[in-house]
């Protein structure tokens, strides 16, 4: 099913909400007028009923009641809309004037001396079956003798007046509605008209321009805050696309490099009838380039889980001065080898996975021992700081250089372009150093100071559990 456009539904819901307000205003004023009218009716039914009460107490019987029969009905003459009615005693009709025909009914007299008040008007049909409200009363004569006057007004052209009300503010509301609509239309696409703006500058936004970026000038505040999301957003794809095309290349690169050697080297032992050694020697090379490519892959995979949270960590305390120390005995053949001298200095404990901080701690050292000229000197060390513990390896060298610090835990990242296609390295060291310490919502940071290199892992004490689903 086709959905309304936003400019139709906002209309909609305004003029819906505008006949809403009509309509409630309406049925307020149509009930007060009803009640008004009705209040009105009574008070002069209740009237002709005292006055005519207090005319029959100043007569000295029914018999003087009947010769000034005109008297009391002059009462309502000049006014179709009442019925009179006087009975005696026994029932005798003393005084009728109904020149409408509209009729009476018994209802419950108020005893003489009782007011008649608005409350004691009752309703019924009329003989020509119009609505009468009324009122009905006794009253004494001078001799003691008691009669009941019924007082009754036809309340038709009270109701037909409330009627043409009704079918006023029904033809109000809804013109009202059908106006409100359509201004609320007209106003909706006027204000919606940058938006549709925003739209188009959207739909022309190519993987091939990415840098362009969307006006936000002459918006409104909240249209403002959605082109400013939009460009933030699309400088975080810029930014992600850049960095995934020079991930592709590098990675096409490295993994050029042992491919090219590997055939290279195959190529020109075919090229001739070789010994058994030789073949021997191929494959024990073609063995270290195959080992580079599985340690690449491997990097890769760690990397694309980590990302994506696909690795469960398994904390648990771990001792500093033991863990630093494991690793630094791993290294220590080539520490050795290259005349690099390592040094532990640590105590304390976090709580952290044994694994990932172990080879955390392993591609520093690593990285260090590349670095690192012989006579030098890699220390890792550990202490307290504010919220958590630092963890930190420092070898000495020619140090990095400050515009290359913020960007050496990026994958395939190497600060010496010319020792890039070494089969030391693969470039993702520092880069799966970074992904456990997000692991471990940490961090890692880097400093080149006085021919000092040092990288320090802060693992905080207390990691933030993520919110559940």
């Amino acid at each position: 099913m086709r959905r309304l456009s936003l400019t139709a539904a906002l209309a909609g819901a305004f003029a819906l909400v505008t006949l809403l307000t009509f309509y409630f205003v309406g049925s307020i004023l149509y009930t007060n007028l009803h009640r008004q009218l009705l209040r009105i009716g009574s008070e002069e039914v209740v009237i002709k009923a005292q006055h005519l009460r207090s005319l029959v107490a100043g007569e000295d019987s029914a018999a003087a009641l009947l010769t000034h029969a005109s008297r009391f009905a002059g009462q309502v003459v000049g006014s179709d809309a009442f019925v009179v009615q006087i009975r005696s005693s026994d029932d005798r009709v003393l005084v009728n004037f109904d020149p409408s025909g509209l009729g009476v009914v018994a209802v419950p007299a108020l005893p003489d001396g009782r007011p008649a008040r608005d409350s004691d008007v009752r309703q019924w049909t009329g003989v020509s079956g119009g609505e009468i409200r009324g009122v009905s009363v006794q009253a004494r004569f001078h001799d003691g003798d008691v009669v009941t006057i019924i007082v009754g007004r036809s309340i038709d052209d009270l109701l037909s007046l409330l009627q043409r009300y009704r079918n006023t503010i029904v033809r109000t509301v809804t013109f009202g509605a059908l106006v409100a609509m359509a201004l609320s239309y007209a106003l909706v696409r006027r204000a919606l008209r940058p938006l549709h703006r925003i739209t188009e500058q959207a739909g022309r936004i190519t993987m091939e321009g990415l840098n362009v970026r969307l006006d936000e000038t002459h918006l409104s505040p909240e249209l403002r805050e959605l082109s400013a999301s939009m460009n933030g957003m699309l400088g975080r794809l810029e930014q992600g696309v850049r960095l995934l095309s020079d991930y592709t290349e590098n990675l096409a690169h490295d993994l050029r490099t042992p491919v090219n050697n590997l055939r290279g080297q195959t190529e020109v032992l075919l090229s001739r009838q070789r010994s058994a050694e030789d073949y021997q020697a191929l494959l024990a090379s073609n063995l270290e380039e195959y080992e580079r490519l599985g340690r690449m892959i491997e990097n890769i995979l760690f990397l694309a889980r980590a990302g994506n949270a696909q690795i469960a960590l398994r904390r648990a305390d771990l001792d500093l001065g033991e863990q630093l120390r494991h690793v630094a005995e791993y290294f220590e053949g080539l520490a050795e080898e290259s005349g690099v001298s390592l040094r532990v200095q640590a105590a304390g404990s976090i709580r952290a996975d044994a694994v990932l901080f172990r080879r955390a701690i392993s591609n520093l050292l690593s990285n260090g021992l590349r670095y690192t000229p012989a006579g030098g000197l890699i220390e890792l060390s550990a202490a307290p700081a504010p919220g958590g513990t630092t963890v930190c390896v420092s070898n000495s060298g020619a140090g990095v250089a400050p515009e290359h610090l913020d960007r050496i835990f990026e994958r395939f990242y190497r600060v010496d372009e010319a020792r890039s296609n070494s089969s030391e390295s693969t470039g993702l060291g520092l880069a799966i150093v970074r992904s456990i310490m997000d692991l471990h919502q940490g961090s890692v940071t880097a400093e080149s100071l006085d021919g000092v290199t040092r990288f320090s892992l802060f693992f905080p004490d207390e990691p933030v559990q993520p919110a559940a689903a």
